[in-house]
């Protein structure tokens, strides 16, 4: 989607920054969570915010609509 847009650099710097912040949050949130209902629930959490991430991401318009790029 984005090399057709000319916006690549901008694309691969915002994916990058969510999933350093991902990378901080997530061992916290997991401790929080285990301290308070166990490993199970932390788990489940996790994997709860995992998929909803992929699903947020599948309906982001033009990931499905841009045309193959082809390369020389």
């Amino acid at each position: 989607m984005s090399e057709v847009t000319g916006r690549f650099n901008v694309t691969l710097g915002a994916v990058s920054i969510v999933f350093g912040v991902a990378d901080a949050l997530s061992p916290a949130l997991a401790g929080f969570i285990v301290q308070h209902a166990g490993h199970d629930a932390a788990v489940l959490t996790l994997a709860t915010i995992a998929t909803a991430a992929v699903l947020l991401a599948w309906r982001v318009p033009g990931i499905r609509d841009v045309p193959a790029v082809v390369r020389a």
